[in-house]
């Protein structure tokens, strides 16, 4: 019950804008017999704003007034809460980029199927996980949002010389060094961010 709850309240609805979204790729960049550049263009420029879609919300529910004054006495609650949420996300994450490789797949785009979806997760993980710091740290996810659009513009104006090891992008300019940094960094902010909501006042 505790799972299904936070999964309605936190996860569904932003499953149903990923669908939207990954609906909507067909228009915006090929998606049938693709090399691995495109194929890996296509994965970290779009199927990679689930991370976008999925995190930065998730501590949206107690960022209420109301509801942060009925749980302010039981921090601990709260911060568990948050840290099941994001193991929710990062399912939910990958499950949709595995999906929407599979359909990839099966309009014979050429990739290395497992490597790049595990990749474009570790550029959806990184990307939610900033929004989803600025969202606690803020106490708006509207505001964790942007921060997540902002890196993610950065990445598309600043390209892999000015971004370094952040450059989300790293397996279209066939350079996926980053990707376990990312992954890490994506990793310490979410740990991160629970942290800060168990000690938040």
């Amino acid at each position: 019950m505790y799972w299904k709850i936070n999964f309605k309240l936190c996860i569904a609805n932003k499953l149903l804008l990923t669908a939207g979204l990954f609906a909507c790729i067909p228009f915006l960049h090929g998606v049938t017999y693709l090399d691995a550049q495109y194929s890996a263009d296509c994965l970290e420029r779009y199927v990679a704003l689930a991370g976008f879609l999925l995190f930065p919300a998730l501590a949206a529910p107690e960022q209420e007034k109301e509801i942060r004054e009925m749980t302010a006495a039981r921090p601990k609650a709260h911060w568990t809460t948050l840290g099941a949420r994001i193991c929710m996300a990062c399912i939910a994450s990958y499950l949709c980029i595995l999906a929407f490789g599979a359909v990839l797949r099966a309009g014979h785009c050429e990739f290395p199927y497992w490597a790049y979806t595990a990749g474009t997760f570790c550029s959806a993980a990184a990307l939610g996980s900033f929004g989803l710091l600025g969202a606690v740290i803020s106490r708006n996810h509207i505001a964790g949002y942007l921060v997540s659009l902002g890196y993610y513009l950065a990445n598309l104006f600043g390209g892999p010389d000015k971004m370094g090891l952040l450059f989300l992008n790293g397996m279209t300019a066939q350079s996926g060094g980053q990707k376990p940094v990312l992954l890490c960094i994506a990793g310490v902010l979410l740990i991160l961010s629970m942290l800060i909501t168990k000690y938040q006042k």
